[in-house]
Order: structure tokens, then sequence, then C-alpha cells
């Protein structure tokens, strides 16, 4: 089973790492990635 949040929360996170070093995108695009990490952690805890 494929997990949408968890992907593109690992794909904003490589991204953030990658940009934060060139400017503040780096920092949003790590938050957004942190917020569809955990709601992607509780899709799969409810599901099983």
């Amino acid at each position: 089973m494929n997990n949408g949040k968890a992907v593109a929360a690992l794909i904003l996170g490589i991204l953030s790492i990658v940009t934060i070093i060139f400017s503040a995108i780096g920092i949003i695009l790590g938050t957004i990635g942190l917020i569809l990490g955990i709601k992607g952690n509780k899709t799969v805890e409810t599901r099983g």
C-alpha cells in the first residue's frame, strides 16, 4: 500500500535540505513536509 502523503513528505524534506542552503524556501518546504508526514502517519495508523 502506497501512502501519497508520506511520499510527498519525503520529497519535500529532501528538497528542503537542498534549498535551505540557497534561501528560506527550504524552511517552508520542510514545514509543509513535516505536516504531510504527520498526517500520512496518522492515516496509516488508522488503517491498521
